[in-house]
């Protein structure tokens, strides 16, 4: 069965690679054992790190964390809770930030394409740029 986040996540990459982008995914949330753990972090795995990893033109790189949409309540609404980011995902965000890498939060693709439009990586919208 298929999470909802792992459904955004693949709207997410679809949609980038639509529009030219270089994307990849960073495999860091699977159970694995104490000795195989060590060995992934040795291995330069670092807990919180965002989901995906974008390049664009110019060299331009961003962060992307996937957060699950909302759920549908019982009422057919959609929920307003937001799905937060973990304790560690709130300490390695900020690091990458002050390095000059952008960070975003992805809860669906249209703001992801809106934050790079507006990041100048892809063109606005009816400019025709």
């Amino acid at each position: 069965m298929q999470r909802a986040e792992d459904s955004l996540q693949i709207a997410i990459v679809r949609t980038l690679r639509l529009h030219g982008l270089f994307v990849t995914h960073v495999p860091n949330t699977a159970r694995r054992s104490p000795r195989e753990g060590k060995r992934f972090r040795d291995m330069g795995v670092v807990a919180g790190y965002p989901d995906l990893i974008v390049h664009g033109p110019g060299g331009f790189t961003a962060l992307i964390e996937v957060k699950a949409p909302p759920k549908r309540l019982k009422s057919g609404a959609l929920s307003r809770a937001k799905a937060t980011l973990s304790d560690v995902q709130e300490a390695v965000h900020p690091q990458l930030a002050a390095l000059g890498i952008p960070v975003l939060v992805a809860r669906d693709p249209e703001s992801v394409l809106s934050a790079l439009r507006n990041m100048g990586v892809l063109p606005q919208q009816g400019r025709g740029k």
